[in-house]
């Protein structure tokens, strides 16, 4: 009911008020006029008493009131009438205003290629553009679809419970809330799609009236390629690490990576007092296999012999190939120099067995050479020089045997046996 419309209504109330008092009067000398005598109505009519004179000035004064009254009373209903409806209209009209508010807000963020979301301190999400919603495998999961505000850990691939809760899965929201400034997390999703992705998470605080953190806003990055680059990148350096410090042929590390390993056994022998030692290795007569066989023969017979040289080993020893059909192996650690000889002797009764090259038998021993450190010197040049001299002196005992170094050039026990060439299968 508008403003006029109650007014006119109040005034009606007043009408009524002040024409039922002054018909009061009139009816009850009407009455008088009816059922009295002449005499009395000429006397109380026309002449009427005090007391009836204020009888009926107190009625009409009741009817006047009421309908004062009933005008106030109908004037203050449209008044609060009024001021309901237009807070009603006002209320409506912020409503409106924070929907459009929202609802731009929201078509920004849509636009955002990025997905991106805003999650409350009790895990709650408030909202989430579109590529948000795509990144989840269950995209429906939104208070705008579902009716259901869902929690960060529905949304997030894999997740049903806090983040905060698995081992190894850092929760941007507590990292957040503990810190108070920006952080950078990075996370495996599998989107709708079933794709797996990995997402780098840029997590920024919203503050409060009272300065604490209130929200936290979430934008994340597809750095799946990225990663995958990296990692592409990793493994070519890896590779390019292995080449430098490996033999192609064998895989057995080479000179360089040998020195390292030799500088490093040698500090800790040197740190627990105990002894190491370098074993020189010669292939006998390998020529001959190259010239019977061919070299791609004798390239898968290096093969062959470096795999039953690292089947000797210890794990804590290291072969490496020198080069052509020298290897060389590094006992970092051993008590005495009766360790080296026992895997001098295991060596060359294994390369002692026939090999299987390219369908064809063929047989080759080898010649070693001992040094020991710190005895018969203390860095790797000295050690590999007199060990090749131990090695020429097995050579010159009929090969297939080892010899270990002795700075009085004597001869120490080693096996020998008798040497093969290739034979056909």
């Amino acid at each position: 009911m508008s403003e006029k419309a109650c007014t006119r209504k109040a005034d009606k109330v007043l009408w009524i008020g002040l024409a039922a008092g002054v018909s009061f009067w009139f009816i009850d000398s009407v009455v008088d006029f009816i059922f009295f005598d002449d005499e009395t109505i000429s006397s109380e009519v026309f002449s009427p008493g005090p007391e009836e004179v204020w009888l009926r000035l107190v009625i009409l004064s009741l009817f006047i009131a009421f309908g004062v009254y009933a005008r106030a009373a109908v004037s203050k209903e449209a008044a609060l009438r009024e001021a309901e409806e237009h807070a009603r209209a006002a209320t409506e009209a912020a409503m409106e205003k924070v929907r459009a508010s929202y609802d731009f807000l929201q078509s920004v963020i849509d636009g955002v290629a990025e997905p991106m979301m805003v999650v409350g301190m009790d895990y709650s999400v408030s909202m989430m553009n579109k590529a948000a919603r795509m990144l989840s495998p269950h995209p429906d999961v939104w208070q705008g679809v579902t009716g259901v505000t869902p929690m960060c850990f529905d949304i997030y691939p894999g997740g049903c419970s806090a983040c905060s809760n698995r081992r190894g899965h850092p929760c941007p929201l507590d990292l957040v809330h503990e810190t108070e400034a920006t952080v950078s997390v990075e996370k495996e999703y599998k989107g709708a799609d079933g794709q797996a992705r990995h997402m780098e998470i840029l997590a920024s605080p919203l503050f409060g009236p009272d300065g604490g953190v209130a929200a936290v806003v979430e934008c994340f990055r597809d750095v799946t390629d990225r990663k995958l680059v990296e990692e592409m990148q990793n493994a070519h350096e890896r590779h390019l690490d292995h080449i430098a410090h490996h033999d192609v042929l064998t895989g057995l590390p080479n000179r360089a990576l040998f020195n390292s390993r030799f500088a490093e056994g040698v500090l800790r022998a040197r740190m627990d007092g105990h002894k190491s030692a370098v074993l020189l290795l010669d292939l006998d007569r390998f020529k001959e296999v190259n010239d019977t066989m061919g070299h791609s023969a004798g390239d898968k017979l290096l093969q062959a012999v470096s795999g039953r040289v690292a089947g000797c080993l210890r794990e804590s020893d290291c072969a490496a190939r020198l080069g052509g059909d020298e290897f060389t192996v590094l006992m970092p650690v051993i008590s005495h120099q009766d360790d080296a000889a026992m895997l001098a002797q295991r060596i060359v009764e294994a390369l002692a067995a026939p090999f299987n090259i390219e369908g064809r038998n063929c047989s080759i021993t080898t010649s070693i050479g001992v040094a020991i450190y710190p005895d018969d010197g203390a860095d790797i040049h000295t050690l590999l020089k007199r060990a090749d001299k131990a090695l020429y002196r097995a050579k010159e005992l009929g090969r297939n045997n080892f010899q270990l170094y002795s700075l009085d050039d004597v001869v120490s026990d080693g096996g020998t046996g008798s040497v093969s060439a290739c034979a056909g299968a």
